[in-house]
């Protein structure tokens, strides 16, 4: 059963492919809990998130290659925890991929597959963490989740090369906090990019996230301590920064407090702003955001 996976085929058939099956709670996220996985295709699971079959079915590919040539691309950290590895051809330009999901769960059906063609195509070594989203509060395990698969991609890369970050809504702040903590240290990305990120633990965030990672009532210390914006030096790493003026989730007041705390601290950066009403648009195509993505590229310095 290591034929490719097609459109069609359940997840429950998914469940049960030598090379696939032991890792589908990574694969496929969000993962539907409770349903019948025989009564859900490929297709259909793709889709719930927007994402083309087509776009999901080529990365399998690329999964699958590394498997038959005897190199596991997933590394489990625990259940739904881990890190996949997308590399296809070694390019020495690793780039790490958190998607959101207010710290309850890592989407990384619409806020990592989409760019991975993306990446492989212009030459870079793409990777996709599941971030802990277990722990009751998180506190500081995600961004050792972060840690631990740096050292696995420079195993992979072969050195101490430097990476990329990327995150989206609350993997926004994961990269944002683990950029701070590293800040100016040997672990800290060469670029950063954040695309409508929680970035405050204050009054504007995102009221989910602050509770999965750091419970219902903290401490205004703690907060302080993954207030992004309270934390950043001249040594904090240059950063593309996007979001929605109206965004319905999280405030944009959280990319606007960072834009000023890296002006303050005159780190290069670029922070674009647009109107419209959303929140969770990954590409953005057919927004007035639509193209940000190539722009980030070419502001990254390798």
């Amino acid at each position: 059963m290591q034929e490719t996976v097609k459109a069609g085929t359940s997840l429950g058939e998914l469940s049960r492919h030598p090379l696939f099956g032991a890792y589908l709670d990574l694969i496929i996220r969000p993962f539907p809990v409770g349903e019948d996985l025989s009564s859900i295709s490929v297709e259909e699971a793709t889709r719930r998130s927007g994402l083309p079959v087509e776009t999901f079915l080529a990365s399998l590919e690329v999964l699958r290659k590394r498997f038959l040539s005897n190199k596991s691309p997933v590394y489990r950290f625990g259940p739904s925890r881990g890190l996949i590895s997308f590399l296809n051809e070694k390019t020495g330009r690793p780039f790490l991929l958190l998607a959101g999901g207010g710290y309850g769960e890592v989407c990384t059906l619409n806020e990592a597959y989409p760019f991975l063609p993306i990446l492989l195509k212009k030459g870079y070594d793409p990777y996709v963490l599941l971030y802990d989203c277990v722990s009751n509060p998180i506190l500081d395990r995600a961004i050792e989740d972060v840690e631990r698969s740096l050292e696995l991609i420079r195993k992979e890369e072969g050195g101490d090369v430097p990476f990329t970050l990327m995150g989206f809504s609350a993997g926004g702040h994961l990269a944002a906090d683990y950029a701070a903590v590293h800040q100016g240290d040997d672990l800290a990305p060469r670029n950063l990019i954040l695309a409508y990120p929680v970035i405050t633990m204050d009054l504007a965030t995102h009221g989910g996230s602050r509770e999965h990672l750091l419970g219902s009532n903290p401490s205004k210390e703690l907060r302080d301590a993954h207030s992004v914006e309270k934390r950043v030096t001249p040594s904090y790493p240059r950063t593309y920064l996007w979001q929605f003026y109206e965004d319905p989730i999280v405030p944009a007041k959280n990319s606007i407090l960072l834009d000023e705390a890296l002006n303050e601290a005159s780190v290069a950066h670029v922070t674009r702003l647009e109107h419209g009403p959303y929140h969770g648009t990954s590409l953005s195509l057919g927004t007035d955001m639509e193209g940000w993505f190539d722009e980030a590229l070419r502001f990254c310095k390798w």
